[in-house]
């Protein structure tokens, strides 16, 4: 009975074991933030269809843009929803103007960027810069939020319009 309970217990930490490294696997796996630019960047430049030098072009300097804005974000940006209720105004007015002064550096940044990018591609290439860019983020973000269980598009969980059928944006 004793060799039984021993086995078990032996079995059970291997599983233990085994999991965690599983998980650190994957997560090796998982591309970098400059490997998802970069092909980001190249499904653009494919979307644009763009010669090879105007390709090479866009994906430095778009990956570039993409380095400044990362680099950008606050180092306290992902503070906890629930020590909202106990900040203070100062705290909570501080976190508000740190956020604007964010913005702001993004729009800075995106302004650098449309300057370098107006250098070898027309204006309607950059508005569908920008389109796509934005439609690549969302899908992104509605995956991301569907892995983790979380709200995101209604659509992939099955659950109904949260509005009545003929305002729903699904059916238009």
């Amino acid at each position: 009975m004793k060799r039984a309970y021993q086995t078990i217990l032996l079995m059970i930490m291997a599983i233990a074991i085994a999991i965690p490294a599983d998980a650190r696997e994957q997560r090796k796996d998982k591309p970098s933030r400059d490997q998802l630019a970069q092909v980001q960047a190249q499904k653009i430049a494919e979307e644009l269809k763009l010669d090879d030098n105007a390709s090479k072009q866009f994906v430095t300097v778009f990956t570039q843009c993409q380095k400044e804005v990362w680099d950008s974000r606050p180092a306290n940006e992902r503070r906890k929803r629930d020590k909202n209720a106990d900040m203070t105004d100062a705290e909570a007015q501080q976190i508000i103007k740190a956020r604007f002064a964010h913005r702001q550096k993004i729009n800075e940044i995106q302004e650098k960027y449309y300057a370098e990018y107006s250098k070898f591609l027309t204006q309607k290439q950059i508005l569908k810069v920008y389109d796509l860019e934005k439609k690549m983020m969302d899908k992104m973000f509605r995956e991301r939020m569907n892995r983790h269980g979380k709200r995101g598009d209604r659509r992939a969980t099955g659950q109904p319009c949260p509005v009545a059928p003929q305002d729903c944006p699904r059916n238009k």
